[in-house]
């Protein structure tokens, strides 16, 4: 099992107690990018680098190494991806 397979998994228990905007968060949290917006494209949502490891991989270590790379760019979408990460 990958992280954005279980991700999904947990998206979907979570979301009919979500908001609409609390679940559109989750949403570009994961995000692919590359998608037409306001004449650019999009970028990756935070998360999106760690959906493809296999679950077993997410460490705590491995979430740091994350965090601090996310971090320096993109600050506070990297707390609130970290934030979900640690709910898993």
């Amino acid at each position: 099992m990958t992280v954005g397979e279980a991700w999904l998994a947990y998206v979907a228990e979570r979301t009919p107690r979500w908001g609409e905007r609390h679940a559109h968060d989750h949403a570009v949290l994961t995000r692919a990018g590359g998608e037409p917006f306001r004449g650019g494209l999009t970028v990756a949502g935070p998360l999106h680098p760690l959906l493809a490891l296999p679950l077993k991989e997410l460490s705590t270590a491995t979430i740091e190494t994350w965090a601090q790379r996310e971090g320096q760019h993109r600050p506070t979408s990297a707390r609130l991806g970290r934030a979900c990460c640690a709910r898993f």
